[in-house]
């Protein structure tokens, strides 16, 4: 994956990336860093580890804030950040949308494919 990832940058190939990929971010920050054509779509656990892999002194205020989200998606140069949750938040590092609007059932298997078309 992060072979898949690393090209797809590089090439300027818009990717979503969930699951096992986010994963692969975790370990090696850098392959996305400053991608405007990224997708990241962690829900709320995953983003914990993520936040804790790049921004590790945030990781003990861990909160639902749209703030903090922005500011996970700044450190990573701006790659546009989907957190999954009650409250789904969207971010680029600059502007911040939080979305409460009721749609499909949350937590369902599968989001992050649903998003990738």
């Amino acid at each position: 994956a992060g072979l898949v990832i690393e090209r797809a940058v590089a090439d300027g190939i818009p990717c979503v990336i969930d699951a096992d990929g986010l994963r692969v971010v975790m370990e090696k920050p850098h392959l996305v860093r400053g991608s405007k054509w990224t997708v990241l779509t962690p829900n709320v656990p995953e983003f914990r580890r993520l936040l804790a892999a790049v921004l590790p002194e945030e990781e003990e205020a861990v909160n639902d804030s749209g703030a903090q989200v922005g500011r996970l998606s700044a450190a990573l140069g701006g790659v546009l950040i989907l957190r999954k949750g009650a409250a789904d938040v969207v971010t680029d590092g600059e502007a911040v949308l939080c979305v409460t609007e009721q749609g499909s059932p949350k937590r369902s298997g599968g989001q992050g494919d649903v998003l990738a078309g």
